[in-house]
């Protein structure tokens, strides 16, 4: 009669990450095969688990970033005729993380129009209608009377 064979383990392989990043799971296997076994000899149960699971990819995702809202219009006097009217947003929804990338290429975070460019018609100041006179300065000899615009 020949003599038991205990099997042994050979490497087997290893599976690919479930993630690419923020902690997926990974199987490596292995077969009883070497040698497999024989005529009575001993399994490899005593030699472990045929299959692992670890954690692989453990880094956080990168996070790109977005913009926001924009702001309100406000302005900034040019002249007298023009005005420009700017607003602006932030790089915050979400704020990039992780190595993710800016709003760059996402477009200005800063906007300009010109408002107000009619031109200014000018307009001639006048007076308005006389008050009554009032009294005057002295009784006799030559005093002065006064009144103005209302």
């Amino acid at each position: 009669n020949p003599c038991p064979v205990d099997g042994d383990i050979v490497s087997g392989r290893v599976g690919t990450c479930s993630k690419t990043c923020g902690t997926g799971q990974q199987t490596r296997s292995r077969s009883c095969n070497n040698p497999e076994p024989n005529y009575g000899g001993s399994n490899c149960t005593k030699l472990g688990d045929n299959e692992e699971l670890r954690n692989c990819n453990t880094d956080p995702c990168p996070v790109n970033g977005g913009y926001g809202e924009w702001s309100e219009w406000g302005y900034v006097q040019r002249n007298v005729e023009v005005e420009n009217q700017y607003r602006h947003r932030e790089c915050n929804s979400p704020v990039p993380k992780h190595g993710g990338s800016d709003c760059t290429g996402l477009g200005f975070p800063i906007e300009h129009q010109n408002c107000n460019i009619q031109s200014c018609v000018p307009i001639n100041g006048g007076y308005g209608e006389w008050e009554e006179w009032g009294q005057c300065s002295k009784l006799c000899g030559g005093g002065k009377q006064y009144r103005s615009e209302t």
